[in-house]
């Protein structure tokens, strides 16, 4: 396994746990004129870094699993993607969603100290949604997070790794205590508070319909 796709790196023992990341439950402050039009003021145009931990084959995929969930418990903002190169199939594993390269760059840093793994800067692919400067909603192709300064916990995994993050993307619901969004199921949401998944629709892929609800 490698940072890079068609690397030949050598694989990397996870070193032992550290709380850079931690996921922290916390609480959502609510403000007297929060509304859905005051919570969509993230810029969709804008471009995000993350950082690249490693790259492999699918061939190597139970093994990349258990890379990411061990990541994935010990705190860290991870996901990951699929990308074809040559005609060959590859997982990446990324971790960190930052507004700024030189942000991204100092995490790959500390990154590089406590894991062990020599990752590197990329625009990441996924979708922001932010409410004021009190939290974001990112959508990843793996899954959906919720961050909120250092803290980051997933609300959502998806059954599949979304190539399209536009038709999946998280938005904030009007009363600012849910997520709404689509998976294969059709329209889900998902408490912010609790976690708890209810499906609104089934079967629907409907932009209007989705519109209507987080209206």
């Amino acid at each position: 396994m490698s940072n890079g796709d068609g690397g030949n790196g050598p694989s990397h023992a996870l070193r032992a746990a550290t709380n850079f990341s931690p996921h922290s439950f916390f609480p959502i402050v609510r403000s007297p004129d929060s509304g859905f039009q005051q919570a969509l003021l993230a810029d969709k145009a804008r471009v995000y870094y993350t950082v690249q931990a490693m790259a492999t084959s699918e061939e190597n995929r139970d093994a990349f699993l258990r890379i990411h969930e061990s990541l994935h418990d010990k705190g860290y903002l991870v996901y990951y993607c699929r990308a074809r190169v040559r005609d060959r199939a590859y997982l990446r594993l990324r971790t960190g969603v930052f507004p700024s390269r030189s942000e991204a760059t100092a995490y790959a840093g500390q990154f590089r100290v406590k894991e062990g793994l020599d990752g590197f800067v990329a625009e990441a692919d996924v979708a922001v949604d932010a409410f004021k400067d009190r939290f974001l909603v990112i959508t990843t192709p793996s899954g959906i997070w919720l961050k909120a300064g250092a803290s980051a916990r997933e609300l959502y995994r998806f059954g599949r790794v979304k190539t399209d993050i536009a038709q999946s993307a998280a938005r904030i619901s009007p009363q600012d205590d849910a997520i709404v969004f689509h998976d294969d199921n059709g329209i889900m949401t998902v408490a912010i508070g609790t976690g708890k998944v209810k499906v609104l629709r089934l079967g629907t892929k409907e932009d209007e319909l989705l519109d209507s609800v987080v209206r």
